[in-house]
């Protein structure tokens, strides 16, 4: 609209490359309603007939989390005491629509809430995160690295990428280079995070990797120690205490300008919206 005031519709309809019929029909939608009844609008929820009704819901996830070694047959029969009625397999979808479908997910929420609230962190958190619960009583306490496979780009080759997530602030750092991933790669990467993030006040003072080889190099470990960082490792077999990188990984590559350059937008804000990507 803006480019067809300066020039002229006919120009600005083969520069967009829409019709004239487009044009006038958008043309006519903006001066009946703005420019927002251009945007896209997302559809919202359909409000099904047998749905379970909110009360009931709110009553459901209270339950586990305040008892979350339950199952969904035992939540299902508390709430029949109360009146409200919910199958097993009702409740288990239930659970699962809200992240709460596993006992670690639902333990993981109540201690996320004891300490949010009381302050009370149970041994398991004090020693390391569990499940997906991550907890940081400062920017800086804990800043979460992992490293993933995005693609193999012809003629380029396998291309990674490393990814480092503030749990406390959910500031991140995203850098794209072509691999495979290893020690050295890794420890040029947390110097680059350390400095990045000191820019915006923040100081690193430990990081929690999983075990993978890059992390486990000498060169990587000689590193943090000499940046007094302390380092945390995820137990075996458990993915998820990494989750907070997990979710800025990049979906998988079609192409690529400069495989070799950091991502410009690097640094961004993940607090947008819960588990959500950044800086990529």
């Amino acid at each position: 609209m803006e480019h067809a005031a300066k020039t002229s519709v006919a120009e600005s309809c083969r520069v967009f490359g829409v019709s004239r019929t487009t044009f006038y029909r958008w043309q006519k939608r903006v001066e009946m309603y703005g420019l927002d009844s251009l945007m896209p609008k997302g559809r919202r929820a359909p409000a099904m007939p047998n749905a379970s009704p909110s009360w009931v819901v709110e009553e459901l996830l209270a339950e586990a989390v305040v008892r979350p070694t339950l199952g969904a047959r035992q939540y299902a029969e508390n709430l029949a005491g109360r009146g409200f009625a919910l199958s097993a397999s009702g409740t288990q979808k239930i659970l699962n629509r809200y992240g709460l479908g596993r006992r670690r997910e639902r333990v993981a929420a109540l201690a996320q809430l004891t300490a949010a609230t009381s302050g009370l962190v149970t041994q398991d958190a004090l020693e390391g995160p569990f499940g997906f619960c991550h907890f940081a009583a400062r920017p800086g306490d804990l800043v979460a690295l992992d490293s993933f496979f995005i693609g193999k780009l012809k003629g380029v080759g396998p291309v990674w990428q490393l990814t480092a997530v503030d749990t406390a602030t959910r500031w991140a750092v995203v850098e794209i280079f072509i691999g495979p991933s290893n020690a050295t790669i890794a420890k040029q990467f947390i110097g680059r995070v350390v400095r990045k993030l000191r820019r915006l006040g923040i100081t690193v003072t430990g990081v929690l990797t999983d075990n993978g080889p890059e992390f486990r190099g000498n060169a990587f470990r000689d590193r943090v120690a000499d940046l007094g960082i302390t380092h945390h490792r995820t137990r075996p077999v458990h993915r998820t205490t990494t989750q907070c990188a997990n979710d800025s990984k990049a979906p998988p590559c079609k192409s690529a300008g400069d495989p070799h350059s950091t991502a410009d937008a690097s640094i961004g804000s993940a607090n947008s919206a819960p588990n959500s990507t950044t800086g990529s």
